[in-house]
């Protein structure tokens, strides 16, 4: 009987309460999407080009010989019977100018595949392809005193990137031409200098992985020794070290923003907690005066807390991990020729929010409840006195307080007789405010001509950070709602006797919306600097940009956005104000 009356009473909570738990749960699923989501990114992208390039037999290592007559047969015949060799494509590479020629055999898919992506590949001796990176469709490219016709472009795997390599000179190369050696007369005459050497893996593996590394280092080492050549790992590639440099700067915003949304959303989930503790005193003491266990009242509201965070982050994590990565893949385009998005995902960075978020949100919720739980059950049933009403500071002044309306008087009084709530308020929308003000920053740094980012980085970072806006936006509408919602549910009673007083509905609901005002903009004149010094360090990680790049605009766009989600939620937190039931709300459970 006691349990059956439990349950009954714990599913009218949840549904008394049902706009806390869906604000909450909303609160924990945009910051839960925002970690998951950009904690995957850069694993996502790597996965997608590692995939490609062990689909297409990539070579491992670029062997050059040093000697002018290439590789001789022995010394290709020896390399290949190395046990962790599983095959090598013979290649010769020469740079004349601003072009590389490559020769071998086209026709040979084994190792190193070239695929075909636009026209044909060479069927004449008077053929040639060119790189994704120009393609020269129709084009004549003169090459040992013969004329070539360009008749289709490929897939090098060992080229991405859309960043230029350079030759032996020091000379940027713009143009990669690729010749059939069955087609080429003179193919057989010409030394082999480069092989293109794949190697042996037992298992799966990623060539962005240390393991990979280590391997392909080892082997390095190995054949540098023996012979009179330079191996070049595929880690000393422009392609590869494109993607590692760019991935150290995503992690940077990757780990720095996910920590700071998850910060403002666990804080705002406890000082909802915190104040639906403090609400439900007398809930708690009929709990206890019918049978209930302290034990039992814990769980109540720990099962509540728990409720909001599992359901919120879990669908965030799902949300995030399958949802930003293609939102955002093929922005990086500008900087990669992308192969089809990986379905590989890295879920370690929202599973630890995820753990978090749970602990800290059940550690608060247990402190105050047992706190809450230490007065009798006869001190719990009666109504918590009101914090004594104090004289504040500007009250002192009189010059200006003796020409206040009452109505402001009455708000500013308000707004700081109930310190905890200020501080809760302020602390929250602040660090909406920064969020807001970084990303703003960051975006106005990446299309900034004094940046000093890339070219080629810019469209990206530039969408990112608009994602980043965007996510720090939804965050702080949230807050200001919930917080907005909490303080017009405190104070059902209050509002009904304004009524009963005379006041009109939108007389009632400016009573409360100054107060929310008041305190939002203290909060964003706390998170303004915040924003201004979260963003110095993320430049400062990042490599590029700088503080002075943060114009007046970013400052100004930040305050209008925050205040533009204040009057959004005024607008709508008007209707429940006109709702609130007179008589329900002025019974006294004295």
């Amino acid at each position: 009987m006691v349990m059956k009356t439990y349950l009954k009473s714990l599913f009218r909570s949840f549904k008394k309460n049902i706009s806390r738990f869906i604000s909450i749960t909303m609160i924990v699923l945009i910051g839960s999407i925002f970690i998951s989501g950009f904690g995957t990114l850069t694993h996502t992208i790597e996965a997608s080009l590692s995939e490609e390039f062990i689909a297409y037999n990539g070579a491992d290592i670029l062997f050059k010989s040093k000697n002018p007559n290439g590789f001789s047969i022995e010394e290709i015949e020896e390399i290949c019977s190395d046990a962790d060799i599983k095959g090598i494509k013979k290649v010769t590479c020469i740079d004349i100018g601003d072009s590389r020629f490559i020769i071998s055999n086209m026709s040979d898919n084994t190792y190193n595949t070239f695929k075909l992506v636009e026209g044909k590949m060479i069927n004449d001796r008077n053929q040639i392809l060119s790189d994704r990176l120009l393609p020269e469709m129709n084009e004549m490219i003169r090459f040992y005193n013969m004329d070539f016709e360009v008749v289709g472009t490929i897939k090098n795997p060992l080229i991405y990137s859309k960043s230029k390599e350079w030759n032996n000179n020091a000379e940027e190369i713009k143009h990669y031409y690729y010749l059939d050696s069955n087609y080429f007369y003179m193919a057989s005459i010409l030394p082999i200098t480069d092989l293109y050497i794949s190697m042996n893996f037992d298992s799966e593996y990623s060539i962005f992985s240390n393991t990979y590394r280590e391997k392909v280092d080892c082997l390095q080492d190995k054949l540098e020794e023996k012979y009179d050549a330079i191996a070049f790992t595929y880690n000393e590639s422009v392609s590869y070290q494109l993607v590692i440099n760019y991935s150290d700067k995503i992690n940077v915003l990757c780990i720095i923003f996910p920590i700071f949304f998850l910060l403002v959303s666990c804080l705002v989930v406890l000082s909802t907690m915190t104040r639906l503790i403090e609400e439900e005193r007398g809930q708690m003491g009929c709990y206890l005066s019918l049978g209930f266990s302290k034990k039992m009242v814990l769980s109540h509201y720990l099962l509540f807390s728990f409720s909001c965070c599992f359901i919120g982050s879990f669908m965030g994590l799902f949300i995030g991990v399958w949802g930003i990565p293609p939102l955002l893949y093929n922005v990086f385009n500008t900087i990669y020729f992308l192969p089809p998005i990986s379905e590989s995902r890295n879920m370690l960075l929202g599973i630890i929010g995820i753990i978090v978020t749970i602990l800290l949100v059940l550690l608060v919720s247990s402190y105050v409840v047992l706190k809450e739980l230490k007065d009798k059950p006869c001190e719990l049933l009666k109504i918590k006195t009101p914090e004594a009403g104090k004289k504040i500071w500007i009250e002192k002044i009189n010059v200006i307080w003796s020409k206040l309306k009452f109505k402001y008087k009455s708000t500013l009084r308000n707004v700081f007789r109930y310190k905890k709530n200020l501080m809760m308020t302020v602390i929250s929308v602040s660090g909406s405010t920064a969020l807001v003000l970084a990303g703003c920053g960051l975006y106005h740094i990446a299309i900034s001509d004094s940046s000093n980012i890339p070219e080629s980085m810019e469209m990206s970072f530039a969408t990112i950070s608009s994602i980043i806006i965007l996510f720090a936006g939804i965050l702080c509408m949230l807050v200001i709602y919930n917080l907005t919602n909490m303080n017009i549910g405190e104070r059902e009673r209050e509002i009904s006797s304004l009524k009963v007083l005379g006041y009109q509905d939108i007389e009632v609901s400016m009573y409360i919306y100054r107060e929310i005002f008041i305190m939002t903009l203290f909060g964003v004149i706390l998170g303004l600097p915040f924003g201004y010094g979260l963003l110095c360090f993320l430049i400062e990680f990042i490599g590029f940009g700088s503080h002075k790049d943060i114009t007046l605009s970013c400052y100004v766009l930040t305050i209008l956005l925050v205040f533009l989600f204040v009057i959004i939620v005024d607008i709508v937190m008007h209707k429940k104000i006109k709702k609130i039931d007179m008589n329900k709300a002025l019974k006294t459970n004295e």
